[in-house]
């Protein structure tokens, strides 16, 4: 009689534990799914930054080193009478300076007969006791020489000095003082590219004619012969013609320069000066000794 119960006892504790174990089993299935199911990731806050103020672009401060052209017509007009004025006052200050020289050569044509020619320059006085600055080749194997001042005065002329390496001579006349207007020597400093250039001089026996420039160069190189060059020499368009050689070249001042020298024949506005430098080094060995001596190491090549 006992024998039942006790089975239907285990029947009843298998049943429960049978469905104790399918509710463990789904209840580890459902943990399971959930933990495979993929999470959004958790948004990152981001600090919240105060907006930048605008800056304005300011240009660096620097010195323009162009000038406003932007000038009125009456100050512009001011500017031209000023520069005319200018230069009319140079020619008034120098011209009694400048001298028309003129120097004859003789030589002797084929049949043996004398042949006379001529040529024209330019000069300037320097000094009241007659001292004339030219260039060497115009007065280059001259027989004689003559001197034409401003007021007609035509007088002969002496060589005191000659230095053909720099292409500068020396005359002296014997006028007096009161006629002899010696001109402005007086310049110092550096020339400088775009300064005012001035000539007054004789091309083509023109007397007394005025051109003007600026300086184009300085510093040149001027060979006059295969022998010869000339160094620091001063360029400017300023119109130099044949007959203006050993003339002066001023700025706008009326101060010495240079000494007009040379031009380039096969081109325009390109003529060349000795510069002031060179003269002043040159000119007291041509007046107390007749030339200039040059330094030298007494070695020859």
């Amino acid at each position: 009689m006992h024998k039942p119960i006790r089975t239907l006892a285990i029947l009843m504790m298998a049943t429960v534990l049978f469905i104790f174990a399918v509710g463990l089993s789904r209840t580890r299935e459902a943990v399971r799914r959930s933990a495979a199911i993929p999470t959004a990731p958790e948004a990152t806050r981001q600090p919240i930054q105060a907006p930048l103020p605008t800056v304005t672009p300011v240009a660096p401060a620097f010195e323009d080193p162009f000038v406003d052209l932007a000038i009125a017509d009456e100050d512009l007009d001011s500017l031209y009478d000023a520069v005319e004025a200018s230069t009319i006052a140079v020619y008034n200050k120098v011209s009694p300076s400048v001298v028309h020289i003129t120097s004859r050569v003789v030589t002797m044509d084929f049949f043996g007969g004398l042949y006379p020619s001529e040529g024209t320059g330019s000069g300037f006085v320097i000094d009241r006791r007659g001292h004339i600055v030219t260039n060497y080749h115009v007065i280059e194997r001259a027989d004689s020489i003559e001197v034409t001042l401003l007021d007609r005065t035509v007088v002969p002329a002496v060589v005191v000095g000659t230095d053909p390496f720099s292409d500068l001579a020396v005359l002296h006349v014997d006028v007096e003082p009161e006629k002899l207007y010696p001109v402005d020597m007086s310049f110092e400093g550096d020339l400088r590219v775009g300064q005012r250039a001035i000539a007054i001089g004789n091309p083509f026996g023109l007397d007394w004619t005025l051109t003007a420039g600026v300086i184009s160069a300085v510093g040149r190189p001027l060979q006059i012969s295969s022998e010869r060059i000339i160094y620091d020499v001063v360029q400017t368009d300023a119109a130099i013609n044949p007959g203006n050689s050993g003339g002066p070249l001023l700025n706008s001042r009326g101060q010495l320069i240079g000494v007009n020298t040379a031009i380039r024949s096969e081109a325009d506005n390109i003529g060349f000066a000795i510069p002031l430098s060179t003269l002043r080094r040159v000119l007291p060995d041509l007046i107390e000794t007749g030339r200039y001596r040059r330094p030298w190491l007494g070695i020859q090549g």
